[in-house]
């Protein structure tokens, strides 16, 4: 029997589509986004196929307590997840976000193409 937290694992999402990113709080709340809106969340049971009707590539998530969970994509896509659901927010550019960072403190980061920086809260 293998240690836990020493040995991987592999997880079908259920998608044919690439995978760019993968967050979770817990092994019971673990999302993964990737190619033409894909997104998943794994329950602790097995995976779900969540429906964005996105076009825009999901690149990145991240979360924290604080700041709640964010995604970020391409044409400046960005989703946040409130009461279960995930709502589309304006990040005030068009360019592909590449990865998103949610601290601690509440403050969203998220970087880009073409040298794009930007902050939430």
């Amino acid at each position: 029997m293998a240690e836990q937290g020493k040995e991987w694992t592999e997880f079908n999402v259920g998608s044919e589509n690439f995978l760019y990113g993968v967050w979770g709080d817990s092994l019971s709340n673990i999302y993964a986004v990737g190619l033409s809106g894909t997104l998943a969340h794994f329950d602790g049971q097995r995976w779900h196929q969540m429906a964005t009707r996105l076009r825009a590539d999901l690149l990145a998530i991240s979360g924290s307590k604080k700041a709640g969970v964010f995604i970020v994509g391409t044409h400046g896509c960005v989703l946040r997840l409130q009461d279960d659901q995930w709502l589309a927010e304006q990040s005030s550019t068009d360019v592909g976000l590449r990865s998103v960072c949610a601290t601690q403190t509440g403050a969203v980061y998220a970087v880009g193409d073409r040298g794009t920086i930007i902050r939430r809260g």
